[in-house]
This record gives structure tokens, sequence and C-alpha cells, in this order.
């Protein structure tokens, strides 16, 4: 039988090397954080609310690298690890306490 602490499994994957995001200048910051947060959570974005000054037109290249290198990538490894989870049978136990 395989026992999995889903807390720890979380951790593992949150510090796993493959779902790591490179290093980002302050404009690339800017634009994952603020902007690319809030609309891939479903979230509105508001031109009025874009910073221009933060972020320069190299900026966006490199989120749009970062996209299409990284997170893209890793949505589906996220997929896989997901649907492999999903197809382990859960298990009825009972705790031992000493």
């Amino acid at each position: 039988m395989i026992s999995v602490s889903t807390k720890t499994l979380l951790s593992a994957i949150e510090e796993a090397k493959a779902f790591s995001l490179p290093e980002m200048n302050e404009g690339t910051q800017y634009l994952y954080d603020e902007l690319y947060g809030k609309v891939s959570r479903g979230m509105e974005l508001h031109l009025s609310e874009i910073e221009f000054d933060r972020f320069e037109l190299d900026d966006v290249d490199m989120m749009r690298d970062l996209y299409s290198d990284t997170l893209e990538a890793n949505e589906r490894k996220v997929e896989t690890l997901t649907d492999n989870l999903m197809n382990i049978p859960p298990a009825a136990v009972a705790s031992k306490f000493v």
C-alpha cells in the first residue's frame, strides 16, 4: 500500500526545479505578478490599472518567452501529474496515536 502526505507532496512540487520560475528583472516581475497573475486567475484587468512606467518593451518580450518556455511547459507537466494523482485509488485508513 502506498501512502502519500498531500502536504509533503505539495511542498515537494513547489520546490521542484522543474516548476520553478527563472530570475526576472523588475519590469518582467511586474508584468508577471500584477498583470499575468490577474488575467490567469480570471480577474478583470482595466487598461487604467496598468502602470506603463514599470516595464519596457523588452520586458514584454521576456514575459512572452517566459510563458512559452516555462509556464506553458509546466502546464503540461502539471496536467500529467494531476492525471496520475487522480488515478491513485483512495484507501480508508485509521491513524494510530501513541
